[in-house]
C-alpha cells in the first residue's frame, strides 16, 4: 500500500490529500485481500497487519481531527505544529520530523490550496 499505510510510523504526508487517504484505506479494507503489506515499518503476520491498517486509519483520522480543530480555533500554521497534541501517536516513529508536515497538509486541504486540488 506503498505510503499510504506506515506500520507504527507517523503518517508521513508529504504528498497527500489527507481526507482522500481515509477513504483509500476504507477501501482497501473493503477488498478481499490476503495481505495488506505497509510501505514502511514492520511486516508481521497477516492478520495483525489488518489489524495495524485500521490503527493506521484511525491515526490518519486522528491527524485530520487534531489539526482541524488547530485551524477552526483559529491557530495560525506555525502555532499549530508547535501546539498539537497527538497523544499516543507522540510515540510512532518519525514523529518529530512528519507532524509538522502532516498538520501543514491538513491547513492547505481545508484552505482549498493544495496543488491540483480543482481536479
Amino acid at each position: 500500500m506503498s505510503e499510504a499505510y506506515l506500520n507504527r510510523v507517523f503518517p508521513a504526508m508529504r504528498s497527500a490529500y489527507p481526507s482522500e487517504w481515509v477513504e483509500m484505506i476504507e477501501r482497501a479494507q473493503a477488498m478481499d485481500i490476503d495481505i495488506y503489506v505497509p510501505g514502511h515499518g514492520f511486516v508481521e503476520d497477516p492478520a495483525v497487519l489488518e489489524e495495524e491498517l485500521d490503527t493506521y486509519r484511525r491515526a490518519v483520522i486522528r491527524v485530520i481531527e487534531v489539526a482541524t480543530q488547530q485551524y477552526d480555533e483559529g491557530y495560525g500554521l506555525e502555532d499549530a505544529q508547535i501546539q498539537a497534541n497527538f497523544g499516543e501517536l507522540e510515540t510512532w516513529s518519525l514523529f518529530t520530523s512528519q507532524a509538522p508536515r502532516a498538520i501543514q497538509q491538513v491547513y492547505a486541504e481545508l484552505d482549498g490550496t493544495l496543488s491540483g486540488e480543482s481536479r
